[in-house]
């Protein structure tokens, strides 16, 4: 490719399903691509999975590329590869994030939850040990006023702002939180067997 008069005609080639033009401007644009996938990691993606995004962003700049603008075409392709990345980076993060929190263990729980009773800390104590909460089935079981009385239980959230963001009293609150302990014991004897009795 000599010049800015030929990418044009590729992008209008690309524009109209030419998937050899499409071939010839990932090419050229190889190293942009590779310095893209240096810069920033995307969990599990190797060389081909670089290449494929790269190939249908360069399609969907193709499409949105107006050269009468007088905008040089790998210009907006570069811009539209990064900001799509970044998203996708963001996702990741996003999701790990979501993951960390789903892995809170019953150790945490347990040191946390001051507002358990304690013969339910027992009995959680006496099943627990290291194992796992699996919190989006346990927490699938609660409703959003219980899952913030669970906030307030483990100390993510104050009582004071529940009630508040939720406009519900503290006595709904503690309702709330009763719930939560009697769906936690629910869970726990559903996943791990009968519990101890109650002296």
């Amino acid at each position: 490719m000599s010049n800015f008069d030929d990418e044009n005609k590729l992008v209008l080639r690309v524009k109209l399903g030419d998937s050899d033009a499409l071939t010839i401007l990932i090419e050229k644009y190889k190293p942009l691509i590779f310095n893209m996938a240096g810069q920033y990691r995307l969990h599990l993606y190797d060389v081909d999975d670089w290449l494929q995004e790269a190939r249908l962003e360069c399609f969907l700049t193709a499409q949105k590329f107006d050269p009468s603008k007088g905008s040089k075409f790998g210009s907006f392709f570069k811009l539209r590869f990064r900001n799509s990345t970044l998203s996708k980076v963001r996702w990741q993060l996003a999701k790990k994030r979501k993951e960390n929190c789903q892995a809170t263990s019953l150790d945490g729980l347990l040191e946390h939850s001051y507002d358990f009773l304690p013969r339910d800390l027992q009995l959680l104590q006496d099943i627990a040990g290291g194992l796992m909460i699996d919190l989006p089935s346990y927490t699938a079981k609660l409703s959003m006023v219980e899952l913030q009385a669970l906030f307030v239980s483990i100390g993510h959230k104050d009582a004071e702002t529940v009630q508040t963001e939720y406009h519900i009293s503290a006595k709904a609150l503690k309702s709330a939180q009763q719930r939560v302990r009697a769906k936690l014991r629910q869970y726990l004897q559903a996943e791990f067997g009968q519990l101890k009795s109650e002296n």
